[in-house]
């Protein structure tokens, strides 16, 4: 198991983040360490530090988070070949808009409605709806992604379940960025010329929502297959955050797949 080591306790000399609705209301708020991860190797021993504590990894917990990845990973492997493969050379940015003008597909990376963003690319058939998030690199930064896919999922889950304005409002955003300098915005906002808003909203109604995390391996050698060799990926934090991920999605009652692409 870990062993907590410390809890920093600076907070009182330290800023608070908060965020806010459409309303300027208030929704939640969160410590400067809160929003810091770090993971390193003293004295030949690896340590990370994630929601404000530094935590020593024992060699019994990479074993058993190790495991943990793997079963998972060969269980939810998404198996729909919907994706395109990712050329090295681009970022996560130029990969997303590989998919612009492409059929039942809408990119949505920089759509921030009430700044929280859907997903990178959505995509459908006529059973699922696939929220499909791209990650290059499976390091400390998945923290990120996967708190992002948190979040995105519990809203879209509670809106589901109400009266879709989020949904509404994932739309919106798209169709106001038609005519925006950044060329990108603009490719990303015409999209709502092809998919009316009635169709968007539509999408909704009956199709099993399924989130997929879509990682590409920036490995130097760039062999290594996430399925069969998660050991060789060394990062601590991405598995953590994966393994928190995926408890979370299960206890949203939502699908959560993962791909390397």
């Amino acid at each position: 198991a870990t062993t907590e080591i410390y809890t920093l306790s600076l907070h009182d000399a330290l800023p608070i983040f908060y965020a806010y609705d459409d309303d300027h209301i208030e929704k939640c708020h969160s410590s400067f360490f809160s929003h810091i991860f770090y993971h390193c190797l003293f004295e030949n021993r690896e340590y990370f530090f994630i929601d404000n504590n530094w935590f020593k990894i024992e060699d019994s917990f990479l074993s058993e988070l190790n495991l943990f990845c793997e079963k998972f990973i060969n269980s939810n492997y998404h198996s729909v070949n919907n994706l395109k493969k990712w050329n090295f050379d681009l970022d996560e940015n130029q990969y997303n808009a590989l998919y612009i003008g492409d059929d039942n597909t809408i990119v949505m990376d920089r759509i921030l409605p009430n700044f929280i963003e859907p997903c990178d690319i959505l995509k459908w058939d006529h059973e699922n709806l696939y929220f499909i998030h791209v990650k290059k690199g499976f390091g400390n930064t998945m923290r990120d992604l996967c708190s992002q896919i948190s979040i995105a999922a519990r809203r879209i889950l509670i809106d589901l379940k109400s009266d879709k304005k989020f949904i509404a409002k994932i739309y919106d955003f798209l169709r106001q960025k038609i005519g925006s300098p950044d060329s990108y915005l603009n490719e990303v906002g015409n999209q709502t010329i092809k998919y009316k808003r009635d169709f968007f909203l539509d999408l909704f109604n009956s199709r099993k929502i399924i989130f997929i995390l879509a990682v590409l391996d920036t490995a130097s050698s760039g062999d290594r297959d996430i399925k069969t060799q998660i050991q060789n990926f060394k990062s601590t934090i991405a598995k953590f955050a994966l393994r928190m991920l995926s408890i979370e999605m299960k206890s949203f009652d939502i699908p959560f797949e993962i791909i390397q692409i």
